[in-house]
């Protein structure tokens, strides 16, 4: 009769993995969520920001906080006519929700976003120049509801 040899006492193991590695398999199913939840929500470029900020002024009618961000000739051409204007075809539309860029070529200075408000969006047009001010600012409806 012979005897099974017993165990080495380094293989013999309570509850699964060693508690190394289930504190690795832990930090990278962390990981994961972390990137996950990163990649998954969308932070706002500086332009959106700036288009976002732009959007609110107009609502407000004040295009005061907002001027710096306009050259000379975009600023001589906002008039409190066309920021009243556009602020009473805004007025329906609700509070602004989010600015997306939709813009193709990065590399152009014509940068197109969409403006989602509680009751629909608008399309924006917003041209750069190289010194980062915006040399104009159109919105209109968006055909994609």
């Amino acid at each position: 009769m012979s005897q099974t040899p017993a165990p080495a006492p380094a293989t013999i193991r309570r509850g699964g993995l060693p508690m190394p590695s289930r504190v690795a398999w832990l930090l990278i199913a962390a990981l994961v969520v972390v990137l996950a939840v990163a990649l998954g929500t969308h932070r706002e470029s500086k332009s959106e920001r700036l288009v976002a900020r732009v959007i609110v002024a107009v609502q407000h009618n004040d295009m005061a906080s907002v001027s710096s961000e306009f050259d000379a000739p975009a600023r001589e051409s906002m008039t409190h006519e066309r920021v009243g204007h556009l602020a009473d075809l805004l007025a329906p539309m609700g509070p602004l929700k989010s600015v997306h860029e939709t813009t193709k070529d990065p590399g152009t200075r014509r940068h197109t976003y969409v403006a989602h408000f509680e009751k629909g969006d608008w399309d924006v047009v917003m041209p750069m120049d190289i010194d980062g001010k915006a040399e104009g600012f159109h919105m209109e409806r968006s055909e994609k509801q």
